[in-house]
Parts: structure tokens; sequence; C-alpha cells
């Protein structure tokens, strides 16, 4: 009796681990993907993200055109002022959910699985 035995193959993703979001890199093009997600939720967002609230206001104004660009000038702040510690995927995210952004949460992560 003669029996083969193929050695398992598995496929590129199962071989290499996911990074831990922490030690990712965010990106722009990140903030302006999940701010197409964010609908009415980006000033609660960026009360979680410590932006304060005379901010919000002056993006509200600035750009009252668009509730999509308020809520992208709104990371692209928080982006910019953050310590760069702080300034990492698994931040957004934690937000993202405690600000129940579900959709835009797993748009971000979808970014980097």
């Amino acid at each position: 009796m003669f029996i083969s035995v193929r050695p398992k193959v598995e496929d590129k993703a199962s071989q290499t681990e996911a990074q831990p979001l922490d030690i990712l890199t965010l990106e722009v093009k990140h903030l302006h993907r999940v701010s197409k997600k964010l609908a009415g939720k980006w000033q609660q967002l960026g009360r979680e993200l410590e932006i304060t609230q005379d901010d919000l206001e002056i993006i509200k104004i600035d750009h009252s055109y668009s509730v999509m660009e308020q809520g992208f000038q709104m990371l692209l702040k928080w982006f910019r002022g953050c310590d760069p510690a702080k300034r990492t995927p698994q931040t957004l995210k934690e937000a993202l959910d405690e600000t129940e952004c579900y959709t835009a949460a797993e748009c971000l992560l979808s970014d980097f699985s």
C-alpha cells in the first residue's frame, strides 16, 4: 500500500501574523476613508479624540458645505496635533468603538488586514 503525504500548503495570509494596530502607521488616506463613514457622529468622535469644542465649531463653520469634509478636517486636526505615540490605528479604532461608529471602525480595520 502506497500513501502519498503532501506538505500542507498554507496561504500567504496565514503565514504572516497580523500586526497589532498600535504599531502600524496611520496615514491621511486612512482618515479620508474613515471620514466617509462617520456621517453625523464626527463631532462626538472629535470630543472622544480630545478636540476642543471651539475647534469643532470652527470646523463646522469653515466646512459647512459637507458633513464628510467636516469629519475629515476633524480627523486631520487630531492627526496633526496628536502626540505621535497616540496617533495610531488602535487609538482611532478605540474612539470609533466608543462613539459607536462601527462601520467606520470596520473600514479602518480593512485597511490594515
